[in-house]
């Protein structure tokens, strides 16, 4: 009798939820002329999450959670995180960096009109961020929250001998809880479900900038050089919803559905001193972050004691990503190979952790180390930039420190 009950509980809860990703599905599909905003808008990159082929709906053990899957806030172990700071580097960066030192020994001219800086910069997109320090947290027993901000600058091609130059700030707020629906009479045998709430806010202000002349324009960036440059405000409000489930020990399914709903408005100003002048905007546009239903299980196998003194925990990751973007926002689907995400962690003595992973059709591999109060976590992996495999590739490094415990 009981386990009946339990069932029509689970299947209710189930019609429920899969009603309302149709019914917000079929608003996103009404609002599309909402201009679309990356999905980067909402997350913080993680240098962790990016050497295991980036998040996994059914890995939930520390504040990664946000943005992988909100189920994962009754099972992740709690965790308190007091500060993070990292830095992402996202294609050739060095390169141009050298290439200003190169020029400020010889003649600057002659070596950005060489014909392989002339091809680098046909189709140039690199990006430099500052994670933290302002990222705090908890996540576990049901519950989470977190603030969070990241900095950066980023050089992309407009056209043959143009490059636009972002100077850009993100602020994200989020917290959520995670509760058990039991199916069965063992505890961990139910359904989780998780409930994300968050804010997002983005400023951002561009220039632009010929190649002979980005040496000097870099070297003169400053507050005093962008404030008479345009400005773009973003704030909005994001709900995620999310499932985990164990049915056998060693396999965790994970279902979650980022952007359940998602607007956002753009505010444009002239400038960065008519914002900070209370100036109204000249513009205001609607926007909204496109709906990313994700699958995805994990295999935790039970190492045994003898395998447990040198290796202590292996994680085996698989996801399917965005499955269904090409009805949600078809300008925006991408070939199916980029859905596909592979992951790896194997911990070693309980404080090495090695990874690897794919994702977007591109490898990734890392290292982390547990300091126990301090961890440290690096990085190396590909990034697909276009939606067809092969395009826009570009390669990034990233590290971070995080003190949680």
């Amino acid at each position: 009798m009981n386990r009946s009950r339990r069932r029509a509980t689970s299947i209710s809860t189930l019609t429920v939820l899969t009603a309302a990703v149709l019914l917000c599905g079929a608003s996103e599909r009404a609002t599309a002329e909402a201009r679309l905003l990356p999905e980067e808008t909402v997350s913080i990159p993680s240098a962790r999450v990016s050497s295991m082929g980036g998040t996994h709906a059914a890995l939930s053990d520390d504040l990664s959670t946000f943005f992988s899957n909100p189920a994962g806030f009754r099972t992740a172990e709690p965790t308190f995180q007091a500060a993070e700071l990292g830095l992402r580097v996202r294609g050739p960066a060095f390169t141009i960096a050298n290439l200003i030192i190169e020029g400020s020994q010889e003649n600057i001219d002659d070596v950005l009109t060489s014909p392989e800086v002339a091809e680098l910069f046909s189709n140039l997109y690199t990006d430099v961020s500052l994670i933290g320090p302002l990222s705090y947290g908890f996540v576990g027993d049901g519950l989470g929250f977190l603030v969070s901000n990241n900095n950066g600058m980023s050089i992309e091609s407009i056209g043959t001998s143009t490059l636009g130059i972002n100077i850009y700030q993100r602020l994200v707020l989020a917290g959520g809880f995670g509760l058990n629906i039991p199916l069965g009479e063992e505890p961990e045998s139910g359904l989780d479900v998780g409930f994300l709430l968050k804010g997002f806010f983005t400023g951002r202000s561009g220039l632009t900038s010929s190649v002979l002349e980005l040496p000097d324009t870099l070297g003169s960036l400053g507050p005093g050089a962008i404030m008479d440059e345009p400005f773009d405000l973003t704030t909005g409000m994001g709900v995620d919803l999310g499932l985990r489930y164990v049915p056998v020990a060693p396999l965790t399914l994970g279902l979650t559905v980022q952007n359940l709903l998602a607007p956002a408005v753009v505010n444009e100003y002239t400038s960065l001193s008519g914002f900070l002048d209370n100036e109204p905007p000249v513009d205001r546009v609607r926007a909204r972050v496109p709906q990313n239903i994700s699958f995805g299980l994990m295999y935790r196998p039970d190492l045994g004691p003898s395998v447990s003194r040198h290796i202590s925990d292996l994680k085996l990751l698989f996801d399917y990503r965005d499955i269904f973007d090409f009805w949600i926002a078809p300008k925006q689907a991408e070939n199916i190979v980029l859905k596909f995400g592979l992951g790896t962690e194997i911990t070693l003595l309980r404080v090495l952790d090695l990874r690897a992973g794919l994702a977007r059709g591109l490898p990734a591999a890392g290292l982390g180390i547990d300091f126990h109060v301090m961890e440290f976590d690096l990085a190396v992996y590909g990034s697909e930039l276009s939606t067809e495999p092969g395009f826009r590739s570009v390669y990034n490094v990233a590290l971070g420190f995080r003190f949680a415990w």
